[in-house]
């Protein structure tokens, strides 16, 4: 989402304070990338060779064209890991997960079976079905807001506002269960693909979504 979308979303944000103070408070945390298992790359090699990894490295994944991609680049990368489909169309603007989720179905001629699993609807739930990322009758995307996992850029309003509200859409490809760390493939290329803790990834998932006024979520594909 731009700045101008944004700007218009003032009166939401505005209303939605409850949702704006909670995420300053999980924004001012400490980093992610200042976590020695961030990008530890023994744990994830290890992610990458087991059999999930592995369909998604032959998948040729890519990386979103520009800020603004994030959505249909991850479909994309859901889709290309699952069988040799067409594609959706590579379309800038904001998404929602309610919007973007249906399309690997439409794609996958009816071979997947897509749900949305809502951060509101609790860890418990949201641990369920990060799991799945380690089964390859699975794909789990997901939704979340940056800034409780690396914090605000800058004191500058434009980077708050986009740090409260500007999500982004990624893949889950992995899950060690171990040392209860998630993998993430970022379609974002300066973030690459890196490890978080479960509980601090649902603070980031568990967050308002203002343009469908719900949490944001992951996206659950099942192969079917």
């Amino acid at each position: 989402m731009d700045i101008v979308g944004l700007i218009g979303l003032l009166p939401v944000i505005l209303i939605k304070w409850t949702a704006l103070s909670s995420i300053i408070v999980k924004g001012i945390r400490r980093s992610i990338k200042k976590e020695p298992t961030y990008t530890d790359k023994q744990i994830l090699d290890e992610i990458w060779k087991k059999p999930v990894g592995q369909m998604y490295i032959h998948a040729d994944l890519e990386y979103q064209l520009m800020e603004g991609y994030c959505a249909p680049s991850t479909a994309r990368n859901i889709i290309k890991s699952i069988g040799n489909f067409d594609l959706p169309e590579l379309v800038k603007g904001p998404q929602n997960i309610t919007k973007i989720a249906p399309t690997i179905d439409e794609y996958t001629n009816g071979k997947t079976s897509t749900k949305v699993v809502f951060g509101s609807e609790g860890y418990t739930q949201f641990m369920k079905h990060i799991r799945l990322a380690n089964d390859v009758n699975y794909r789990i995307g997901i939704n979340f807001l940056r800034s409780p996992l690396f914090g605000f850029d800058s004191p500058l309003p434009s980077h708050l506002i986009m740090g409260m509200f500007g999500g982004h859409f990624s893949i889950v490809i992995g899950y060690d269960q171990r040392r209860d760390l998630v993998a993430i493939f970022d379609v974002n290329h300066t973030y690459c693909t890196y490890l978080v803790d479960a509980k601090r990834l649902f603070s980031a998932v568990d967050t308002l979504d203002p343009l469908s006024n719900q949490s944001r979520g992951l996206i659950v594909t099942q192969i079917l």
